[in-house]
């Protein structure tokens, strides 16, 4: 499958109001061929917007499926991620993330994972000062709880991706759901109705396969957070570390 070449350069800052319900877990608080369904994005780099279109999603092997979820028809089964979500939740440190798939000459992945789809990722983040930072994958862009979420067709049973790091050691964890969750009103009126994460993952230079369960996660009422990374500056290898994410998707 080929890389899709829509723009995936995003700088969003974290509301404040949902920043107490992140500060814990970071993300927290609140290979199949992916289906069809696309959100678009405009091409054009992104900085303090408050959403995002995208024109040149992958084309996945497998089609049927649901339109958006404004429709209330389901997306179907597996899907990537990226022709689905955003990466516009830059939370706790914007300034000192940056994110890129490669179009319009941003940064582009060294080498694609072993079976790779949908975007390759070069995700970097340089610490301002604050102890930890992360990305949200978010439906629809920038959304932390006043828009519904993407509605999905029952059953998926985990999220799955490659990721490798730059010169290896730096640990991140990756997470789904958890936007607004549990729900507050001070936030917004929808929310993700489960919270999932891998353990802390130390990568290294080779691309790894690495997989997050949904096994028993509900979320019947729309996805708000797709995907999302976390990584603390305390850890080892961290504080200034550039990692890949390739071929993720929801399964």
């Amino acid at each position: 499958m080929n890389p899709s070449t829509s723009l995936r350069a995003f700088r969003f800052a974290l509301p404040l109001g949902a920043l107490p319900l992140l500060a814990t877990f970071g993300c927290s608080s609140s290979s199949s061929s992916p289906s069809s369904n696309t959100q678009e994005d405009s091409g054009t780099t992104f900085n303090d917007a408050a959403t995002a279109q995208d024109t040149g999603s992958s084309t996945p092997d497998s089609g049927g499926g649901g339109d958006d979820a404004s429709t209330s028809q389901a997306i179907a089964l597996p899907f990537f991620v990226s022709d689905q979500f955003i990466p516009s939740g830059f939370m706790n440190d914007p300034t000192g993330i940056t994110l890129s798939s490669g179009a319009n000459g941003g940064a582009t992945c060294p080498d694609r994972a072993p079976t790779s789809g949908g975007d390759c990722y070069v995700i970097s983040w340089a610490s301002t000062g604050p102890a930890w930072a992360g990305v949200y994958w978010q439906y629809p862009s920038n959304n932390w709880g006043t828009e519904p979420g993407l509605t999905i067709a029952s059953g998926a049973t985990s999220v799955t991706f490659y990721a490798k790091g730059a010169v290896g050691g730096e640990t991140v964890t990756f997470k789904a759901g958890g936007i607004n969750n549990p729900l507050s009103s001070s936030v917004g009126a929808y929310g993700d109705t489960f919270t999932v994460s891998s353990p802390t993952e130390v990568l290294t230079t080779t691309w790894q396969q690495y997989t997050i369960s949904l096994q028993g996660s509900s979320y019947e009422g729309g996805v708000l957070g797709g995907f999302c990374w976390v990584a603390n500056e305390t850890d080892a290898g961290n504080g200034n570390i550039t990692f890949y994410v390739d071929d993720l998707q929801w399964q």
